[in-house]
């Protein structure tokens, strides 16, 4: 079904290319963006405190958790930031790349949002399947069984950071913040964050389990 669908290129929305995005105006190809008012910035802003530190928090204990599972990952990524020499900058950061593999695989294996749900406005055909979803529709759907169907990622419970470096899989497979116009308001202020607290963090201490430490999985069938 992910495949039968258009992803945000045909739509023309791009999640990840941060100079394309304006609150007001047109942009490169003239198409005008809706403003939004003051009261809509506002509540914007005080979304980005209120849900991004808890998920946020959430992700980078996922992330100290992986690494000291697999002492060879966090190896890679140490060697990575330590070529910087504590140059920590926005720009810097971002180009690396195994650091952002490292954050993109724990979201795809722990994802902070546990559902997605959206209401659909108008009838809708998802495109060959004869599917249709009448408008007023709530559609809900799991990031975290997404992420994990091993169809659509191979061995997909496993901590494979490197999957992200030439990532091959279909847009809409990876959602960890939800997806097209409407994905997680504060995603790149999540995302940069995370950057920097694993940058300092992973720069200065190295990470293993504690002995005897076991995580429990429990059944809720």
């Amino acid at each position: 079904m992910i495949d039968s669908e258009r992803n945000d290129r045909d739509f023309d929305w791009n999640n990840n290319n941060e100079n394309k995005i304006q609150i007001s105006g047109e942009n490169a190809n003239k198409k005008t963006i809706k403003a939004l008012s003051e009261t809509e910035l506002t509540a914007q802003g005080f979304t980005f405190f209120i849900a991004g530190y808890d998920t946020t928090s959430a992700s980078l204990s996922h992330v100290v958790y992986y690494l000291s599972q697999n002492k060879d990952k966090q190896q890679i990524l140490r060697e990575e930031l330590n070529a910087l020499d504590t140059d920590f900058t926005y720009e810097n950061l971002n180009q690396c790349q195994y650091l952002n593999a490292v954050i993109d695989e724990t979201l795809r294996l722990a994802p902070p949002l546990a559902s997605v749900q959206r209401e659909c406005v108008r009838d809708y055909k998802l495109e060959n399947t004869g599917i249709i979803i009448p408008a007023g529709t709530f559609v809900e759907f799991q990031p975290y069984v997404i992420h994990r169907d091993p169809e659509l990622f191979s061995d997909p419970d496993q901590f494979k950071p490197e999957r992200f470096l030439n990532p091959t899989h279909h847009p809409y497979a990876y959602i960890p913040f939800g997806c097209g116009p409407r994905l997680c308001v504060g995603m790149r202020f999540g995302l940069n964050m995370m950057r920097m607290c694993i940058a300092k963090i992973v720069h200065k201490f190295e990470f293993t389990l504690a002995p005897g430490f076991e995580v429990r999985v429990h059944d809720f069938d």
